[in-house]
């Protein structure tokens, strides 16, 4: 009761995290929906896992290099420059008709898991007392990797169904 009095209170931790639910719902959907995605398109079986890799490998240099990206573009850019880069792999994917031009792409899931576990986690820190921290990131991570996700596979299920992957 007291962590959602919390939220009530901190407006800015509020919009952080109805955007960190948004955002999650988006990963949600290309994670759980990647390999449908890369079937629709043909590909093979090891241009799936190669993609898969790619996004997967690249997590750990970039997270290694996180303070280095904070301390030369500063909080606020590194967290929105990385989240802002998903609307372009979404678009990517719209578009992308040969297989292996997916692979580059997953360099920017890479960058936005980055920005959302490294760089997103800081944020809810600096943004509550000490006493709320672990309450904060409890709400961020229900927000962003439970709820989020939770909602967006369940449209995304229901457009799959009606449309296909495309949309």
């Amino acid at each position: 009761r007291a962590g959602i009095a919390l939220v009530a209170r901190e407006h800015a931790l509020l919009r952080f995290l109805a955007g960190g639910l948004l955002v999650g719902a988006t990963l949600g959907v290309v994670n759980s929906y990647f390999t449908v995605y890369m079937s629709d398109i043909r590909a093979s079986g090891w241009v799936i896992v190669v993609a898969l890799a790619v996004s997967a490998l690249g997590e750990v240099p970039l997270m290694a290099m996180a303070s280095a990206f904070l301390a030369r573009w500063g909080l606020h850019l590194v967290l929105v420059g990385g989240i802002a880069l998903l609307p372009v792999r979404w678009l990517l994917y719209t578009v992308i008709e040969e297989p292996i031009l997916v692979i580059p792409t997953q360099v920017i899931h890479s960058i936005a898991i980055m920005s959302l576990f490294v760089v997103g986690v800081i944020y809810v820190d600096q943004q509550l007392a000490r006493a709320w921290r672990a309450t904060g990131q409890g709400l961020y991570a229900a927000a962003s990797h439970g709820i989020g996700p939770s909602i967006g596979l369940v449209g995304a299920g229901f457009v799959y169904e009606r449309v296909g992957i495309q949309p």
